[in-house]
């Protein structure tokens, strides 16, 4: 049969009677418990850069009320359309600020779509209004 394993509080105690502390030999109540690390916590994460969280709080998802309808966009979504809707109320300063908006964005720069081809439609005139085609077209 075996014997009962001692546990952390018998061997303290045991040890306790010769056990001479010193450098490198901390006494036995505040040494670490078996299983258990001396950083528990761990070391701290860094900081997050201003740049990151601007971009949590721009992408963070909130309700909007459009009309009679609700629903979610992006703050940044909901900071635009503020932005245009006191535009068109006639605020001089967010009609500067949504063309600064546009021209950092490069919506300025874009080239207008290139015409390739020019195609010809001809339509056939119908004889007489209100007659439908095949009757005309025999």
């Amino acid at each position: 049969m075996r014997k009962p394993r001692k546990t952390n509080t018998d061997r303290a105690h045991e040890e306790s009677t010769d056990y001479e502390v010193g450098y490198g030999r901390p006494p036995v109540h505040s040494r670490f418990k078996a299983g258990q690390s001396g950083n528990p916590k761990g070391r701290p994460k860094g900081r997050k850069k201003m740049g990151a969280l601007l971009q949590d709080a721009l992408n963070e998802r909130i309700s909007i009320r459009e009309g009679d309808a609700v629903r979610k966009v992006s703050r940044a979504e909901a900071t635009v359309l503020a932005l245009i809707s006191k535009a068109m109320k006639g605020d001089a300063k967010a009609f500067s600020t949504l063309l600064a908006f546009a021209q950092q964005s490069g919506e300025f720069e874009k080239e207008p779509p290139r015409i390739d081809y020019i195609r010809r439609i001809f339509v056939k005139p119908s004889l007489r209004l209100g007659t439908p085609p095949e009757v005309w077209e025999g």
